[in-house]
């Protein structure tokens, strides 16, 4: 399961980990010290080859396993070495046989078939931790539950501040009884494909920092309730909607009440987004450093075959005819420090995307789209470079025309660079993957 660093990683990339390591990042979250913390030897919760292991007496960490029944097994870890080390907990779904389970890390290790009644959260009352979905970065493993309905049962889990449904099919909807789990930091419901309505309720999540909505295609709208998540530093996936369909929905101006965001993802359907208010608003975002853009590429696609409903079939990409050749005005400037693009829909880079509006930025992603023009070709004056940029990646631009000298001068300072099937880059001093980095710089 671990990830071995790759030369070919840039230093802020490095972000995969082993069990044991997502374990104690998100126990460090909640307050436990290291010296808390048991992964070596017997109590380790997994072995090498991955598989649970039985041996625990001293942490509060278990594992969900599939039965041949496909009901839910505990690798339990007992905190008091109290149960016999070689046990094996077994949900139990019989009212008043069920012993409430002290583990507050529970980890679904590889069942794929979840059959959640309400009993079973009751029994898992003390969580603190809960990873229902995928959580492996590299898995495409397929994991459903059986209804959406049973994850009603969440609102007994009092006492969860980390709650993972990622890439977990059949969940249509998030049951608002989840607006009760007040201790909530974390919300992850990325990859959530069959995913269409999440509950106003949502705004109660006072304590609530990060949430991640990447990859829900079928959400018909980001609830008003959003706006009360005043404390959120991270928001992954908001929809931009078109004026004409965000009467009901939360505007990117609504979320100008998170005064502490300072990482925002947005997923747009509209071509010529931001225009001058958007950028307006953007600027308003005092902490704002992390901005990332999509625009409607991934609907073209078929995120989950057994679960996209016919509204899909209907949803459009917003095609607002826009010169390619004309960049809308804009004074506006951001205090990025990263911005990532994907499937950037215009030919010329708009007057925002230029190094003058982006003073502060160091690393800039581009991936995907029709981009083909970023100021190497201003035949009138001499291009402005992009003097802040460190880190620079270039992936699937057929499009994007540019020799290594053209480059060098306009962007003098990158340190680290990827040209991924860019086939008009030409000259480039890459290795076979793609990379180069500046020989005087030590990573």
């Amino acid at each position: 399961m671990k990830r071995r660093i790759s030369w070919r990683d840039s230093p802020e990339d490095v972000v995969d980990y082993d069990r044991e390591e997502v374990v104690r990042r998100m126990l460090k979250c909640l307050g436990v010290e290291d010296e808390e913390m048991d992964f070596t030897g017997k109590h380790r919760v997994c072995e090498e080859q991955g598989n649970p292991v039985r041996e625990h007496s001293s942490s509060l960490r278990s594992c969900l396993v599939p039965r041949k029944d496909n009901k839910l097994d505990y690798e339990a870890e007992s905190s008091h070495g109290k149960n016999n080390s070689n046990s094996r907990t077994t949900s139990s779904l019989k009212s008043g046989n069920s012993k409430p389970i002290m583990a507050h890390v529970v980890f679904n290790l590889n069942d794929v078939f979840l059959q959640l009644k309400r009993e079973w959260f009751t029994e898992t009352k003390h969580v603190n931790i809960l990873y229902l979905g995928r959580w492996e970065s590299t898995s495409q493993k397929h994991i459903e539950v059986e209804k959406s309905k049973d994850l009603e049962g969440l609102a007994n889990l009092k006492y969860v501040k980390f709650l993972s449904l990622q890439g977990i099919s059949g969940i249509t909807g998030i049951p608002e009884p989840i607006s009760k789990l007040w201790n909530l930091s974390v919300l992850d419901l990325r990859a959530c494909h069959s995913l269409e309505v999440i509950p106003q309720g949502i705004g109660s999540l006072h304590n609530l920092t990060h949430l991640d909505l990447l990859e829900c295609y079928l959400l018909s709208g980001m609830p008003k309730g959003l706006r009360e998540l005043t404390n959120l530093v991270v928001l992954k996936g908001f929809e931009v909607q078109d004026s004409a369909e965000k009467s009901h929905s939360c505007t990117l101006e609504d979320l100008l009440a998170m005064k502490k965001l300072g990482k925002l993802s947005i997923h747009t359907e509209i071509e010529d987004f931001p225009r001058c208010s958007d950028l307006d608003v953007l600027a308003k975002f005092k902490q704002l450093r992390i901005l990332t853009i999509e625009w409607g590429g991934n609907l073209f696609r078929d995120p989950d075959k057994g679960t996209v409903s016919t509204r899909t079939m209907t949803r459009t990409f917003t095609r607002k005819k826009v010169d390619e050749d004309v960049s809308p005005p804009s004074g506006v400037s951001l205090k990025l420090e990263k911005l990532d693009l994907k499937c950037y829909p215009r030919r010329s880079a708009s007057t925002w995307l230029k190094p003058e509006n982006l003073k502060e930025l160091n690393r800039l992603y581009i991936r995907g789209g029709e981009l083909r023009v970023l100021g190497q070709f201003e035949f009138e004056k001499v291009p402005t470079p992009w003097n802040n940029v460190k880190t620079l990646r270039l992936k699937y631009l057929t499009e994007m025309e540019m020799d290594w000298m053209e480059f060098r001068e306009l962007f003098p300072e990158v340190e680290y660079l990827e040209n991924v099937k860019c086939p008009k880059l030409t000259m480039f001093p890459c290795n076979a993957h793609g990379v180069w980095k500046d020989k005087k710089i030590t990573f």
